[in-house]
């Protein structure tokens, strides 16, 4: 598997910290870089977390933190670079950058209405040999909450 390369997270007001490192963790482990819009009412969290990234010494210009209103970030969802768009928020935006991201031929893994959050994602979970034997059974039924239609 390659890197995708630019991906973007859209996150709500209502879990500053929680919902972005549920996003940027798995894109950088996959060797893509990552860019935040955080919610504008909350933006602390998603600076202490860039900030701390840095000490930790992850280069510049791998994780990524844009302070920008709505007219701004649908730039994130419509310009070619940004190959993946994941986001958290209302029904209302997860369609328009559902309809946004797609036109561009962008995957986006939205967290919406779930009509838009089945007909847009692919999950697959992986369990190792050494799986416990309950985890066997549950892993088809998360999945089968997530198959796209």
């Amino acid at each position: 598997m390659q890197p995708l390369g630019v991906v973007a997270g859209i996150t709500p007001f209502n879990f500053p910290a929680m919902v972005p490192m549920w996003m940027f963790p798995v894109a950088l482990a996959c060797g893509n870089t990552f860019v935040l819009k955080p919610p504008a009412l909350v933006p602390s969290a998603s600076l202490r977390m860039a900030q701390l990234l840095q000490e930790a010494g992850l280069p510049d210009g791998v994780f990524n933190v844009v302070h920008c209103g709505n007219e701004a970030a649908s730039l994130l969802t419509s310009d070619p670079r940004v190959q993946a768009v994941s986001f958290v928020g209302s029904s209302a935006v997860a369609e328009h950058i559902y309809t946004t991201a797609s036109a561009m031929a962008n995957a986006y893994r939205p967290s919406g209405p779930p009509k838009i959050t089945q007909s847009s994602c692919r999950m697959q979970t992986w369990t190792p040999p050494s799986t416990p034997l309950w985890a066997e059974h549950l892993v088809p039924r998360a999945n089968a909450v997530w198959r796209c239609r």
